[in-house]
């Protein structure tokens, strides 16, 4: 699906159009292969220069082909996405600001209803829509560092819901970190004005965008290490309970098995002792209960039970 955006300097509000023109913004949502032919056309580069476009999977990058500017970047997806990070790809000409999103991109839908942009500035837009996804990869982050600190304490059972959970920002974190290293990459070569031309105050933004992906990225890493030490505690501490089980079914089979063992034996068919006695049965049972809590004080001393 295509939408057109044109707001300038003087106009109030955003317009929607129904063809391109010079100075506006194109979004392509759940964009198909046709729509990347249209984009071809409009911006006299290749297929093969824009298909990536539709790669999920694609690492952020930013390339120049002749008059265009190529940005490849990441923003994070909704809860339920199981990918955890949705690409867009960004494309600056002298005429057109081009947006293309494989699927359906909530971080796009939000930033294109705020209507706080002007599309005939692009290089203003740019750094506005890298700010908008900086910004919710860095909230993204202390959510999950918050929900990590809470969920977990020493004297908090872990259940198995939770453990999903932290195994789920395990992985929510660690793609994070995957995408938002490159990205980095790509604020540094902006700052470094080989692209785009930047004022004063649109270093000073790119230089807090790259300081707030460089404390995501340091959040990611502390948090991965908090979780990994917090797995290994409870890992330790669900092992010293299965061995404090397996020790108690231990000693209570064997305390079970001695008067199996006694009961066994006077019920063989041949002569034993003490079977014409009056009070056989009551020395057989004393001495069986005498064994068994023996077994009993034995265990208790190696603290089996």
């Amino acid at each position: 699906m295509r939408k057109i955006y044109y707001k300038s300097t003087r106009d109030p509000k955003v317009k929607v159009l129904s063809k391109p023109r010079n100075g506006c913004w194109i979004h392509f949502e759940n964009a198909t292969i046709e729509d990347i032919q249209l984009v071809s056309e409009l911006t006299g580069l290749t297929i093969a220069d824009i298909d990536d476009a539709l790669d999920v999977f694609e690492i952020p990058r930013i390339e120049h082909h002749d008059n265009a500017i190529l940005l490849f970047i990441k923003s994070p997806a909704d809860k339920d996405d199981p990918l955890y990070t949705q690409p867009i790809t960004i494309i600056i000409t002298e005429q057109y600001f081009i947006t293309i999103s494989p699927n359906k991109n909530t971080l796009l839908e939000r930033f294109m209803k705020s209507k706080k942009y002007v599309t005939t500035k692009r290089s203003q837009l740019l750094l506005q829509l890298l700010l908008t996804v900086t910004d919710s990869f860095t909230r993204r982050t202390k959510l999950i560092r918050n929900e990590v600190q809470l969920s977990f304490s020493e004297e908090h059972d872990v259940t198995d819901i939770e453990i999903k959970k932290l195994t789920k920002n395990e992985l929510v974190l660690n793609q994070y970190l995957v995408d938002l290293v490159p990205m980095k990459n790509v604020l540094e070569t902006i700052l470094g004005g080989r692209y785009l031309v930047l004022y004063e105050d649109d270093s000073d933004l790119v230089e807090d965008m790259l300081i707030s992906i460089k404390q995501s990225v340091d959040v990611c890493k502390v948090n991965l290490k908090g979780i990994q030490s917090v797995r290994d505690a409870h890992q330790i501490i669900f092992t010293n309970k299965l061995n404090k089980t397996m020790q108690f079914l231990t000693s209570f089979t064997i305390i079970l098995t001695i008067p199996t063992i006694v009961a066994s034996i006077y019920g063989m068919n041949v002569r034993l002792p003490l079977d014409t006695h009056p009070l056989a049965f009551v020395i057989i049972m004393g001495f069986t209960v005498l064994l068994s809590f023996t077994a009993l004080i034995v265990f208790r001393k190696l603290k089996w039970f």
